[in-house]
């Protein structure tokens, strides 16, 4: 029985809890209140708790563990302390002050360890997959932009640019995106070999036909899926007013349904499009903790890019579409998977 030195964080009757030495989704249905020697067994845990093991960070502290406690740290205590450093730093970015008592709201919290892309930890780069499960950064490339700075990654590209319908410094931290009839701005970069995952958290509130924004895969602009939030009240059931939609356009028409499903909160989503061979799901959440599919589009053509757009149809108004950040997940080719191991 082995056991995978990954996901954090559990919350089981209102009580969050560290755990080092583990990631089972449903470990909290599986064992006590308290997780307590629970062991889950994981056939790939060996090879990458090596990887792990090797981490010129990871030997310098089991060195200092060494010289301030007179013992070898046991094997998996190098998850537990990366593990408590991520809640502690959480904590402290979701936490305030009130009246002197610290106020830590739990949903928050919950959704900030979510969040977490590229924290540096001992054990390396610690990520979460959308259902707090610990990625296996050392075979799982992750690509992050927070859109912090004030200019694009090179990685990016545009598509029919309108230079004055976006920005990185209208609001800090996002990337701006004003809505217009088309042509209009696609932001996008390359698509990755296999199967890979993409997200981003929006801010949006469309009110008029058809506002419309979120992720992409892109071919050119009568070949592409288009995910996110919307606004649509033509007719049932492919309109559910201000909701979540994904569009599937081949040669310049609609292809199966859109998905159009409703949401109680009208103004901010998290999304998500994984991709499995040809197969490209839609997830949304309005907490970025819980995820509904949505429906899953098969593809006709071979995409040129993924990434994030913002778009009218018809005479609506110009609105802002604010995105906080945008991942890409995928899979290291072999090659390169073997080179992270053993460098």
């Amino acid at each position: 029985m082995s056991t995978q030195g990954a996901a954090p964080i559990f919350e089981a009757n209102g009580i969050v809890m560290v755990s080092h030495s583990n990631t089972f989704a449903d470990l909290p249905n599986l064992g006590p209140n308290i997780f307590n020697r629970v062991v889950v067994e994981d056939p790939d845990f060996e090879d990458w708790n090596q990887a792990i093991g090797s981490l010129v960070s990871v030997e310098a502290w089991e060195a200092d563990f060494l010289d301030q406690y007179g013992r070898q740290p046991d094997e998996l205590a190098k998850y537990a302390y990366d593990a408590t450093t991520l809640l502690l730093t959480r904590i402290e970015q979701v936490s305030k002050l009130n009246g002197g008592n610290l106020e830590i709201d739990r949903a928050k919290l919950a959704t900030a360890v979510r969040e977490t892309f590229d924290f540096e930890g001992v054990t390396g780069q610690l990520a979460q997959a959308y259902n707090g499960k610990r990625l296996k950064t050392l075979a799982q490339s992750i690509q992050l932009d927070p859109f912090t700075s004030t200019t694009l990654g090179e990685a990016w590209d545009w598509v029919d640019e309108d230079s004055t319908h976006w920005s990185l410094i209208d609001r800090p931290g996002y990337l701006r995106i004003i809505t217009q009839e088309p042509p209009h701005n696609w932001l996008l970069r390359r698509t990755p070999d296999g199967d890979f995952e993409m997200r981003t958290h929006l801010y949006f509130t469309p009110t008029e036909n058809f506002q419309f924004a979120g992720l992409t895969v892109f071919l050119d602009a009568e070949n592409h899926f288009s995910f996110g939030r919307a606004f649509c009240d033509t007719s049932a059931p492919n309109c559910v007013g201000n909701g979540i939609y994904f569009d599937h356009i081949e040669g310049g028409t609609m292809i199966g349904s859109n998905f159009a499903t409703p949401t109680s909160v009208p103004d901010e989503v998290y999304l998500r499009i994984v991709r499995q061979e040809s197969s490209y799901t839609g997830y949304f959440s309005t907490n970025g903790a819980q995820w509904i599919e949505v429906g899953t589009h098969g593809i006709g053509f071979e995409p040129a890019g993924i990434g994030l757009f913002a778009r009218n149809q018809d005479p609506a108004s110009e609105i802002p579409a604010d995105f906080d950040y945008f991942v890409l997940l995928h899979q290291y080719l072999k090659v390169f998977l073997l080179v992270a191991f053993y460098e």
